[in-house]
């Protein structure tokens, strides 16, 4: 793992989706380590080029399926925090959107 001095930061941008009953889409994961579970909002990393914005757009379609959407207000900036990944310590910058859907 780097030191803590030398971080790679890592852009990336969350949706809070709604439906049109006001249901939250969340994924979860388990932490092999200690077993808890983590809940977590659509979305993920920025790629080289890519806004925030279209970076919430693609990771909606890859991990729903949902395209065409209509992206509201950035809402939300969360605390930067550090993950690391293949030995790798980042420094990820979550950025969070709006968007309504119908039911699916």
């Amino acid at each position: 793992m780097k030191p803590e001095g030398s971080l790679v930061p890592r852009p990336s941008a969350r949706v809070v989706l709604l439906d049109d009953a006001s249901r939250l889409l969340l994924f979860s994961a388990l932490n092999k380590e200690d077993g808890s579970v983590r809940w977590f909002t659509p979305g993920g990393g920025l790629k080289p080029g890519e806004s925030h914005e279209q970076a919430a757009l693609r990771e909606l379609q890859e991990e729903t399926g949902l395209t065409n959407l209509s992206l509201g207000p950035e809402i939300w900036r969360g605390r930067p925090w550090t993950a690391v990944r293949g030995g790798v310590a980042y420094e990820v910058r979550q950025r969070y959107y709006m968007a309504r859907v119908p039911a699916f």
